[in-house]
């Protein structure tokens, strides 16, 4: 179970927005019986030591998500299951790179033609008009070189 704060959209008798994805996103990366509480719930059981408030910090977790990494709190009580491994998150990125928002499709001629001349060169200046994508070519190149 994952619980988080905040202000959502309701229509038609449904709810909508952040809100409902990001409670959402902790059920893909906790184990059965274990229930994650986000930072901004966190906040509003109020000041304290997590552990005062039943709550176990498992650290900060890289969820698939653009969003990015994410704190949450495990809660703890006598009455609930654990100790639970760690939480199924992805690999830390390893680079300081903004995560891309949508696939790099149709441009592995250029990628291969920055990767070759790297391979060659310390440095590779991409020139071209405003808005063609170099800044995103160079991160693909580096994401790429590993």
């Amino acid at each position: 179970m994952g619980l988080h704060t905040g202000e959502v959209d309701e229509r038609r008798g449904d709810y909508f927005g952040q809100t409902v994805n990001q409670s959402a996103r902790p059920l893909a990366v906790e184990h059965g019986g274990q229930v994650l509480v986000s930072a901004a719930t966190r906040e509003v059981l109020g000041r304290g030591s997590p552990e005062d408030r039943g709550l176990r910090d498992p650290g900060e977790h890289l969820l698939e998500d653009p969003t990015g990494a994410v704190r949450g709190f495990q809660l703890t009580h006598p009455d609930l299951a654990g100790p639970f491994p760690p939480l199924q998150t992805v690999e830390p990125a390893r680079n300081s790179l903004p995560v891309q928002l949508t696939s790099f499709g149709g441009r592995h001629h250029q990628l291969a033609e920055v990767d070759k001349l790297l391979r060659g060169a310390r440095l590779v200046t991409l020139t071209g008009a405003g808005g063609c994508d170099k800044t995103r070519l160079a991160a693909e190149s580096c994401l790429s070189a590993g």
